[in-house]
């Protein structure tokens, strides 16, 4: 049953690796191509563009969608990290006056599990979202599936032992169909279904500083092997030139961060 929501706009964070169709399901949802899709886009990781949705079945409320690039590689170099915290810094911002965090799509494509996938979901579900917003997964390239809903039950076990865990999922076998086609209202009904079972009431929000810190760091003990690492007074540096920080505030993150073990050989 749909719980009326105290907030007038809910934020959803759109969220994936490249390719696997976040800009189409946003399409979808806006019922306008307003999201170039491509299948080789070289994006920064948290690099977010919104859109803005009103879906009728959600009392006609305006819907922000945050369509945020995921992780495209299980290794980052020195200046790809820089861009990463840039963009984290910048994102965090803009999601705190934007309110918080509402509910977290996590875009896959159908296929096997892979590290990268696993990754993905942990710097938004647990590190961004320190587990306290609701994840729907909708998963996407299903039209050799005569009922998409068959690749879930052969899959869902395999999401569970790989510590994916979601409120929610929807299975879209096209997100190709033209605007106003029976296909392209089917896949828009069923993820606005999704978001509305899902959402949040009230969505979550902290400060910034422990926001950054706690997705900087993550990051850098996940994707920064140690002799990518420079020094504390370059990286103080660099985190001030290069990614809006204040001078106090990269110096103190710098000798945080000199700290922080090399864990890039997770899986």
């Amino acid at each position: 049953m749909f719980v009326q929501r105290a907030d007038p706009e809910l934020n959803v964070i759109i969220f994936g690796e490249s390719g696997v169709g976040k800009s189409s399901v946003v399409n979808v949802l806006v019922g306008t191509p307003a999201a170039k899709t491509s299948q080789d886009a070289d994006t920064c990781t948290l690099t977010s563009e919104r859109y803005f949705a009103v879906l009728e079945s959600l009392d006609e409320r305006i819907i922000t969608l945050w369509d945020t690039a995921g992780l495209s590689d299980s290794r980052l170099g020195w200046d790809s990290y820089l861009d990463a915290v840039s963009k984290a810094n910048e994102l965090i911002g803009e999601l705190r006056r934007a309110g918080g965090i509402h509910l977290l799509l996590f875009v896959m494509r159908a296929g096997r599990m892979t590290t990268l996938i696993e990754k993905n979901y942990k710097l938004f579900s647990e590190v961004l979202c320190a587990g306290k917003v609701h994840t729907g997964i909708v998963v996407t390239h299903l039209e050799n599936e005569q009922n998409p809903e068959d690749w879930w039950r052969r899959n869902e076990n395999a999401l569970l032992q790989s510590n994916i865990h979601c409120n929610g999922h929807a299975c879209i076998s096209t997100l190709a169909a033209p605007a106003n086609s029976l296909q392209h209202d089917d896949a828009r009904e069923t993820i606005t279904r999704l978001i509305r079972d899902c959402a949040l009431i009230k969505p979550m929000i902290e400060s910034k500083d422990v926001w950054v810190i706690r997705v900087v760091e993550w990051i850098w003990r996940a994707f920064v092997p140690k002799a990518n690492r420079p020094r504390v007074r370059k990286l103080a540096r660099q985190l001030q030139q290069r990614c809006g920080f204040l001078k106090g505030e990269a110096e103190l993150l710098a000798q945080k961060l000199s700290n922080v073990p090399d864990d890039t050989s997770f899986s």
